[in-house]
């Protein structure tokens, strides 16, 4: 069964016609829009659309709504796709056998309005499922989840964590380590709370242990990639998940786009759950009449600890032209 992750996409009509295609060929992966954002020597690329599975590995789709006819253009554009995948998927040597990488990639471009011809461009949904139905992975039972932690970002964080002479365990590296084991690989509730955004409040639930903080921390990086004119704020009461929450987001962002995160774009911020804190809040919130805008999307960490003045006042620093934004893991 395909898992369908929805992204920020502008190509929704196209990528329903896909999802309903694929529903037919009995796969077992995820299927994701609007992600990943694959970092080059050229810059950025936003994927419209990745298919990751066990029968075909990863296939990444251009959905063309465009009527063009620029044969050279389009099979660039195929290529740098390709050859940026190929070289995120190279970085973790698990995935390969000697110098073989062990994951097929296949790009193809879905596009019903175009005059372009070429074996992977498909120009009707009964062509491109002929395409698909052509491919096969034959190794995925050895590489399939270690693939998913690569696609996800995972893997390399936990390598990056790799703490071996760590004393106590109620050290802050002791704590981290233990929140980077947490998790191996996102599950699809996970997957969907990091890349799925509404409008409004949307609320994230999970029990203790359930890899909250690096969902979040996951967020805030997918978010960072897809909305470049935007700041993000995220806030926590617990002194100890700053540095966490630097480290988790950093590595994140350079695993996806090849750049260090711009921190003016990401504010990290410390919040108190203290009687004079709250009480600080409620008069900013009874007083100020034209608050100003400081953040476009803020994210809070444990929101129940958190007082409804405090939470007010994260409304109030958001934009009034635009639906208001605001991730709660609680």
């Amino acid at each position: 069964m395909i898992t369908v992750i929805n992204g920020v996409t502008s190509k929704q009509i196209l990528a329903d016609d896909v999802v309903a295609m694929l529903n037919m060929l009995n796969l077992d992966g995820y299927f994701y829009l609007g992600y990943p954002v694959l970092g080059g020597i050229d810059g950025k690329i936003k994927v419209d659309a990745l298919l990751v599975c066990k029968q075909y590995g990863v296939v990444l789709f251009d959905l063309d709504t465009s009527c063009g006819d620029d044969i050279e253009n389009k099979i660039t554009l195929l290529d740098e796709l390709y050859n940026n995948m190929e070289a995120r998927l190279k970085r973790y040597s698990y995935l390969s056998n000697r110098r073989k990488l062990q994951v097929p990639i296949h790009v193809v471009s879905y596009a019903p309005r175009s005059r372009l011809s070429d074996e992977d461009i498909c120009i009707s949904l009964e062509e491109l499922k002929q395409y698909l139905e052509c491919l096969n992975w034959e190794q995925h039972e050895n590489y399939y989840g270690k693939l998913l932690e690569a696609i996800q970002m995972i893997s390399k964080i936990k390598k990056r964590g790799n703490r071996a002479n760590l004393l106590k365990d109620t050290s802050k590296g002791s704590k981290l380590k233990e929140i980077e084991n947490q998790i191996s690989c996102l599950d699809k509730y996970q997957s969907k709370a990091v890349i799925e955004t509404v409008e409004g409040v949307q609320r994230i639930r999970g029990l203790a242990g359930s890899g909250k903080t690096i969902v979040l921390a996951l967020k805030v990086a997918y978010l960072y990639t897809m909305y470049e004119d935007k700041v993000i704020a995220i806030t926590f009461n617990s002194r100890a998940l700053k540095g966490q929450f630097i480290q988790l987001i950093t590595n994140f962002i350079i695993e996806n786009t090849n750049e260090e995160p711009d921190w003016d774009r990401i504010k990290i911020i410390y919040g108190r759950s203290a009687d004079a804190f709250d009480k600080v809040c409620q008069e900013a919130v009874e007083m100020v009449v034209s608050p100003k805008t400081l953040y476009d999307m803020i994210l809070v960490d444990e929101a129940q600890d958190f007082s409804k003045y405090f939470l007010q006042m994260c409304y109030m620093s958001l934009p009034k032209t635009r639906t208001n934004t605001i991730g709660s893991v609680v």
